[in-house]
């Protein structure tokens, strides 16, 4: 996932973790049921960081790999 910010300054990835206790502060997402996901939720870091943001975007590409920090 993607994270470009309204101001134009560069854009951010935000990588995939297993769950919300592997939530760095650096942020990233997980899904609510790993199994059977419905939800795509954001790590508090990375939800602080788009919060507000009205003029942003978020890309989620489906159907590619999922990447997770390197």
């Amino acid at each position: 996932m993607d994270y470009q910010p309204g101001d134009g300054s560069a854009t951010e990835r935000f990588y995939r973790v297993d769950s919300a206790e592997d939530c760095a502060a650096s942020g990233g997402w997980h899904y609510d049921d790993n199994a059977y996901p419905t939800q795509i939720l954001l790590c508090d870091a990375s939800c602080d960081t788009v919060d507000g943001d009205f003029e942003g975007a978020l890309d989620i590409w489906f159907g590619c790999s999922t990447q997770t920090q390197p």
